[in-house]
């Protein structure tokens, strides 16, 4: 066992700390009896048989270790969050406490650390060397939060394996040569350096939709495209000036969806404005059916259409083609109640 520094948990954490850290645990939804490794369980219902912390979605996915995954096959797989909102530090301590007292009660826990802050054991450092080594090759990608959640170590000490001059024969971390862990084959799948992140999807699908744009398929705007992805439109004209590196067109799954929402042929709301003022116009005010001015359009259609005088004074100017479009029945019935002449 190595014994590691108190100084190395509590020295520089270099923005690290947050809290958005909890403790879960797992716990048998039916009992029996099962062997692992030539040792024998007994097992009641409701049995915790692992604690664990973690961040984000991290209770549900991904592989603990092979007697853990052994006990959810044959036990159930049952899992709650017991304390949230803490620190990576206080998570680390609450796990320890934790599993310290399921362990003084007699519980079969199939964790293969106690949860210790100030020792971590050989395999552990092993394992992370080893995947350090798998990153630092190119062959998966995994942060250093990732890292020390799948090792059941913490950030620090994985910063200080990353780190760590191999020339220093006096470090005793150079002493540990890396292994390879049991859960290999789950790490190579889910941390592929091939594997596109959600990240990686939603930049290249907004990628894909700004070609659309650009290439006159869809009519929309970078804002339109940003609230769709629920993205900020900083980030979508990032997108498009090339600023994020590596960002490749990928063909949205609800394509479809996309371009109907963002019809060519669909008239969008500030269309739909203009040729109903448009119209009303050069329909009905141009041609004396209905005995009204500009400033009597402002009047009646100012606050339900948030146009003015001026805005009226240009649209009318305008040379550009604007698609007429029949006004509403209330709109109509209402202007001609009150400026159509039937004298006229």
């Amino acid at each position: 066992m190595v014994k590691g520094d108190n100084k190395l948990y509590s020295g520089v954490r270099a923005n690290m700390e947050e809290n958005n850290y909890y403790v879960y645990e797992y716990y048998t939804l039916n009992g029996g009896a099962t062997q692992f490794n030539e040792e024998s369980f007994d097992v009641k219902i409701g049995d915790v048989y692992y604690v664990g912390k973690g961040t984000g979605k991290r209770v549900t996915s991904g592989i603990r270790n092979m007697k853990c995954e052994h006990f959810k096959k044959v036990f159930g797989f049952g899992h709650r969050i017991v304390r949230s909102g803490l620190s990576e530090e206080e998570a680390l301590q609450f796990e320890k406490d934790l599993i310290s007292k399921y362990r003084e009660g007699g519980m079969a826990l199939t964790n293969k650390l106690s949860g210790k802050i100030a020792g971590i054991d050989i395999e552990a450092i092993s394992q992370i060397k080893y995947l350090i080594l798998l990153v630092k090759a190119g062959l998966i990608k995994m942060s250093q939060e990732v890292i020390a959640l799948e090792t059941e170590t913490y950030q620090v000490l994985v910063n200080t394996l990353f780190n760590l001059n191999e020339l220093d024969t006096g470090n005793k971390y150079n002493k540990i040569i890396p292994k390879c862990p049991d859960n290999i084959e789950f790490i190579l799948d889910e941390y592929s350096a091939e594997k596109l992140s959600d990240r990686d999807i939603k930049f290249g699908n907004i990628k894909y939709v700004l070609n659309l744009l650009e290439n006159n398929l869809i009519k929309t705007n970078q804002r339109e495209i940003a609230d769709f992805f629920e993205e900020s439109t900083a980030v979508v004209s990032g997108i498009k000036k090339d600023k994020y590196q590596n960002i490749n067109p990928i063909k949205p799954m609800n394509l479809a969806e996309i371009l109907k929402k963002f019809d060519i042929g669909k008239l969008t709301d500030n269309e739909i404005r203009e040729g109903s003022i448009k119209y009303i116009i050069d329909k009905l005010i141009e041609p004396n059916i209905l005995n009204m001015t500009l400033m009597d359009l402002a009047k009646e259609l100012g606050e339900s259409h948030g146009i003015t005088y001026n805005w009226l004074q240009d649209l009318k100017r305008r040379r550009i083609n604007v698609r007429y479009v029949k006004p509403s029945p209330d709109i109509l019935a209402n202007l001609f109640d009150k400026y159509h002449d039937i004298e006229l």
